[in-house]
Order: C-alpha cells, then structure tokens, then sequence
C-alpha cells in the first residue's frame, strides 16, 4: 500500500477533443490523483472506429516508461471496454 489502494479513474476535458486524466488512489481514507494521462478522442487501432485514447506517456509517471495508450470505446449501454497499446506514439 506504498501507493495507496486504486479506486479508478477521473478525467477533465481541455476542449472538445482533448483533456487529461488521473489513477485515483486512495490511502488512509484520502482519495489522491496520480499518473496522469492526457487524453483525446481518435481512432481506433484496432478497428478504425471512434475511441477514446488515454495516453499516459504525455505526462512524467511510472506508466509512462512503457509508452503504453489505451483504448476505450463505447459497445453497448453502459460498457466500455479497452485495450492496451505499447510502443505506439500517436
């Protein structure tokens, strides 16, 4: 529990097609944000289609290392799923 426990994501838009996004934690009873994310809203790699990408590069933090973006898309109501990319700069 260096860290804190993960309880999810959060994220704030900057305009229409970008923003940033944050791992929340939460350690002793406080929620912190950490590793952010900038986001935008792209093609899929995967099918061409609308997606979401988190790219945690961007910012200075343990995920960034990895060049690592995700992938989140709309399949139905209320269900997002993702995928992960690695080694990929878009």
């Amino acid at each position: 529990m260096i860290g804190g426990v993960w309880q999810g994501k959060a994220f704030e838009p900057l305009s229409k097609t970008e923003g940033r996004g944050f791992n929340i934690t939460k350690k002793f009873g406080r929620a912190t944000k950490k590793w952010p994310m900038r986001t935008t809203m792209s093609t899929s790699f995967v099918n061409g289609k609308e997606v979401f990408l988190l790219h945690y590069p961007f910012y200075r933090s343990p995920s960034a290392s990895s060049k690592m973006t995700d992938e989140v898309r709309k399949v139905g109501e209320g269900l997002y799923p993702y995928a992960s990319t690695q080694f990929i700069n878009r």
